[in-house]
């Protein structure tokens, strides 16, 4: 939204200031003293010296009049001052036209056509002749004109096609043009008569910014002094003999001093009186504050936890998924929010006709619900809005509770309500009568609405966690007892606020000979990752007792399971079959990490192909083809899964694990597989149940208790026998 323009000051009316006639004095002295008075001051300059200086001149003029049109052009963006945006685009055209003459005065490279004197003269008197008429005309501009064509995208292209009107027709016309200068006659009587004309048209510009131009005074002054010395600046132009000589010098000279004043004056209006104006304004608030210092003080606390508070609200919608947690963070921020003595947030209860309280403060022990007749908590939630008593004592059917400290006498008190359902009540007291205003109840209710969202959600990811939790544990199977084999797994579930994820391990005694062994991991979270956790493996069962090798079932896997996954789903699984005579394990991996052999000599990772994780085919696909370097490396798409032979040790250990163990982090580091192998290493000696202990412990103590997503740990061992070498058949 555009601001409102700015207010200008009407000064009183003054003709011409004492300091444009001082500048007119010293102007005329400095003019007479080069021309009349002192004749040794006049001299004609050596044509390569005075080109560097002319240029030099040129260009600092053409620097300041590029300098007005920037500080015009930005002020009118802050105050819509037209006069100054007029003059800004005016000096833009005029700097352009200054720059052409600079480029076309003799001895300078070719503009166009051939440069003369002549014609530079000729960009010279159109450039001053257009600033002249366009002083003029900016004087009876109106600061705060709403006319369409005086607004920035009319007079911008304006000014662009006025430069080019000027500036291309001289360039290549100016052999037909009246000359402005013969070389060995000097100026003509047109060049010298347009200088009159512009002279003319600047003295009336100076009065008529004197007498017309609602502008400040100190403004008014700086305009009319730039526009008296431009008045000298043209006298000398009249004057010179040569284009190198010492009037042409001093036109020069003043020239710029012209453009400076100007420059100062959009200064003081684009830029300073807005400044000036903005500390006048804020001397008056700082005394303002001072006067009320204790009223401000009060004023700006509870701005700041209102500003606090609100500002927190997404944090309680967003950081805390458990229901306890957000209850106890909204009341932490209503009673900040609030200022309130006490605050108490319940749930209705299922059992009794009461609210029960979930979280307080400042509430006296033993209060743990609120009746749901007779209180304020149940009004509002009969009337789905705020309700407020400011002297509960006049009210003695309505239940107060006990305080910590001093007495409950103001109640506020607001339903905390989705789409018409009551999840709960939220109630601040105050020991203070009167403690809570009309814009508290409105306030309340808007924090109560969104704090109702918060809980929604938090209670829904409890029920629905609570389900995949249920489902996933029973889904988990027990590990079998096998002679010879000690086995022990694990599941740890991630921390409260952590969605259920999709872990997954089994140990299968396929018959006499041989155990399956495999882990696995679905993509996503919730119950949707468990039941597909659920489909997975009893597909793998039932494929491994077909008889299938481990690289078979895999591939069974997929076929089926792209089938059924959606785009975004895929599942990692290592499988895995061991003869428990010979001691050969068979194994294939669908992108999950590779398990941890132990022996008596050390402990590293298995090796073997690794082709991509179950479903991927039909994840990419459904994807609508994406680039390969925009798809995870353990989503790669699956190139067939092949079954690899290990023969272990008679002393053999077999750790396999889920990437939760992996992604453990504390400030901002991964577990990682370095920290896993470092706890085999020490566990050599160690049996099964030992191991899968240690690495839980490990991965609690680095995340402090607080994992960020589910481990499923695995782990056999061989009795303790002499060690044997272990070979691999890959």
């Amino acid at each position: 939204m555009q601001p409102a323009p700015a207010q200008y000051p009407v000064p009183e009316e003054h003709t011409i200031g004492y300091p444009a006639i001082t500048a007119g004095l010293i102007c005329a002295a400095i003019v007479l003293i080069a021309d009349v008075l002192v004749p040794e001051a006049f001299r004609i300059f050596v044509e390569r010296q005075y080109l560097f200086v002319h240029v030099a001149l040129e260009f600092a003029s053409i620097v300041v009049a590029f300098s007005v049109f920037a500080v015009g052009w930005y002020g009118y963006k802050q105050n819509h001052n037209t006069q100054d945006l007029y003059i800004a685009l005016a000096f833009m055209v005029t700097g352009s036209i200054d720059f052409a003459h600079t480029l076309s005065y003799e001895g300078m490279p070719a503009l166009f056509t051939a440069n003369t004197v002549s014609k530079g003269s000729t960009y010279w008197v159109a450039a001053r002749l257009f600033t002249a008429l366009s002083l003029l005309i900016a004087a009876f501009v109106k600061q705060d004109s709403a006319k369409p064509w005086m607004k920035p995208r009319a007079l911008f292209p304006a000014a662009i096609a006025t430069a080019a009107a000027v500036i291309v027709p001289i360039g290549y016309f100016h052999a037909y043009l009246p000359p402005m200068f013969v070389t060995g006659q000097g100026q003509t009587a047109l060049k010298i008569a347009a200088e009159y004309v512009i002279i003319m048209l600047l003295v009336l510009a100076t009065l008529a910014f004197g007498k017309y131009a609602k502008r400040e005074r100190s403004s008014v002054d700086l305009m009319q002094v730039a526009l008296v010395v431009s008045i000298f600046s043209e006298l000398a132009f009249t004057l010179y003999a040569s284009a190198f000589d010492s009037l042409n010098l001093i036109g020069h000279l003043l020239k710029v001093a012209a453009y400076y004043f100007i420059l100062r004056a959009l200064f003081v209006s684009s830029l300073q009186r807005p400044y000036a104006e903005l500390v006048e304004a804020r001397e008056e608030l700082a005394g303002l504050v001072r006067e009320t210092g204790e009223l401000y003080d009060q004023a700006d606390k509870q701005r700041e936890r209102l500003e606090r508070s609100f500002a927190q609200i997404g944090s309680a919608l967003g950081a805390s998924l458990e229901l306890d947690a957000t209850l106890e963070l909204i009341a932490d921020l209503a009673a900040d929010m609030m200022g309130a003595d006490a605050v108490a947030v319940a749930v209705p209860d299922e059992e009794r006709p009461v609210y029960r309280i979930r979280a307080s403060r400042g509430l006296a022990r033993g209060q743990r619900s609120i009746p749901v007749h007779d209180s304020v908590a149940s009004e509002a939630v009969q009337k789905a809005r705020a309700q407020r008593v400011s002297d509960i004592s006049a009210a003695p059917r309505l239940w107060r509770p006990r305080l910590a400290a001093g007495e409950a006498r103001s109640v506020l008190s607001a339903p905390i309500m989705l789409e018409g359902d009551v999840t709960g009540v939220l109630t601040m007291y105050s020991s203070e009568l009167g403690a809570f205003s009309q814009h508290d109840e409105e306030l309340i209710m808007t924090f109560a609405t969104q704090a109702a969202v918060a809980v929604d959600n938090a209670a829904r990811f409890e029920r629905e966690r609570r389900i995949a939790q249920t489902f996933q544990r029973r889904l988990l199977p027990l590990v079998p007892r096998v002679k010879g084999i000690e086995l022990a797994a694990r599941y740890e579930p991630a921390s409260p606020s952590a969605e259920v994820g999709g872990d997954l391990y089994d140990a299968i005694v396929l018959d006499s000979r041989r155990l399956a062994l495999a882990i696995g991991d679905v993509s996503g979270k919730g119950l949707d990752a468990a039941t597909i956790m659920a489909s997975t493996q009893y597909m793998m069962r039932g494929f491994l007792f077909q008889g299938m090798q481990p690289g078979e079932v895999l591939s069974s896997l997929q076929s089926a399971m792209a089938k059924e996954l959606d785009p975004a789903q895929f599942v990692t699984v290592f499988v895995s079959v061991l003869d428990l005579e010979t001691y050969e394990l068979s194994y294939a991996n669908a992108g999950h990490p590779f398990p941890i052999v132990i022996t008596s000599e050390g402990c590293d990772s298995m090796i073997g192909h690794n082709s991509g994780p179950v479903g991927v085919s039909m994840s990419l696909s459904a994807a609508g083809g994406r680039k390969a370097e925009d798809v995870h490396w353990a989503i790669a798409e699956p190139q067939g899964y092949m079954t690899d032979r290990m023969t272990l040790p008679r002393d053999f250990g077999l750790v396999m694990y889920t990437d939760g163990m992996l992604d453990a982090r504390s400030d901002g580091e991964f577990f990682g597989v370095g920290r896993i192998l470092d706890i085999c290493r020490q566990s050599h000696e160690a049996s099964s149940d030992e191991i899968v202990e240690r690495l839980l412990a490990a991965a609690r103590e680095f995340t402090g208790g607080n994992l960020p997503d589910d481990i499923a740990l695995l782990a056999a061992r061989s009795p303790r026998l002499p060690a044997g070498p272990v070979t691999w058949d890959i």
